[in-house]
């Protein structure tokens, strides 16, 4: 996969050149990271015409689409290849005025989202691999799937070495639909960064997302616990986000451990002022009280409202 995205990801200016019926760059030559050249000619002439037909639209690629999304490879190519159209067409992604046709971003999206699972593979590599640009867009491209299945496939990026794509995934999981049966692996998953990364920043995120999946999941309980357990992370962004994904799931069993975290964070003489109105800003809304109380105000009354 990863030879292959370097290779299509430098074709395609080529193709985009022939496609708008220029000859000058027509063979010019693509470097790749490991010194091999790419060209125009070494592309397979139907996956050019293909390709084309796309650029063309209308009923030119209405004809040729059954035929080129049948063929396996030519498939993948014209996926890996419409994700960096979106890259390229990024910066004009401007929504047409209406009763205009979508650009060449909405048109590469709009085919990716149809392809749903046989797409995402792609997507979440660019995920990984991408700039923050390009992982965004990949990002925004899945999650508008609303494909289930998808979270198992995106569990990949858990694992990997590099603290950027583990954060990533952590931030797509976030916002992909429940996986209904495989909900809680993807949970569990999620926890491991949670509590046992060692970067602080793939933790908060990850304490981010349980309180995203945790608020869409049918059982609140389980996530409770996870993110009760972020509480007691040394870093204040991270229990500051399981003070926000405890709000966010909003289970009102969660204040008496957001009532002891107060009283932790108030007898910390180096505890700073946001973690504090984190807090306190988790007990106003699963208590529906619009007062900072002190911990033992908040003791009194959870005894008295249980």
């Amino acid at each position: 996969m990863r030879s292959r995205l370097r290779q299509f990801v430098l074709t395609l200016p080529v193709l985009l050149v022939c496609a708008c019926g220029s000859n000058a760059a027509r063979d010019e030559p693509r470097g790749t990271e490991d010194g091999s050249v790419v060209s125009a000619a070494e592309v397979p002439e139907a996956w050019r015409e293909a390709f084309g037909a796309w650029m063309q639209g209308g009923e030119v690629w209405d004809d040729a689409r059954d035929a080129a999304l049948a063929d396996p490879e030519l498939r993948q190519f014209l996926i890996e290849n419409w994700i960096i159209v979106m890259g390229r067409f990024y910066s004009g992604r401007a929504l047409s005025a209406r009763g205009q046709l979508p650009g060449p971003f909405g048109r590469a999206q709009r085919e990716l989202v149809a392809l749903g699972l046989q797409s995402a593979p792609s997507l979440i590599e660019f995920v990984r691999v991408g700039d923050e640009v390009a992982a965004k867009i990949a990002e925004d491209t899945l999650v508008r799937m609303e494909e289930p299945r998808t979270c198992v496939l995106a569990l990949v990026l858990l694992e990997d070495r590099q603290s950027n794509s583990r954060r990533r995934g952590a931030n797509l999981l976030a916002q992909l639909p429940n996986a209904r049966g495989d909900e809680e692996r993807v949970r569990e998953a999620i926890a491991a960064l949670a509590h046992d990364d060692q970067e602080w920043t793939v933790r908060a995120q990850a304490t981010r997302a349980l309180g995203m999946r945790g608020m869409r999941a049918p059982v609140l309980e389980p996530t409770r616990y996870l993110l009760v357990r972020c509480l007691l992370d040394p870093d204040p962004a991270v229990h500051e986000a399981a003070c926000r994904g405890l709000a966010t799931l909003g289970d009102p069993l969660a204040i008496p451990a957001l009532t002891s975290h107060l009283g932790a964070l108030s007898r910390d003489p180096e505890t700073r002022i946001s973690s504090v109105q984190a807090t306190q800003g988790a007990l106003r809304k699963l208590s529906g009280r619009n007062v900072d109380w002190s911990p033992i105000e908040w003791e009194r009354w959870w005894k008295t409202q249980r």
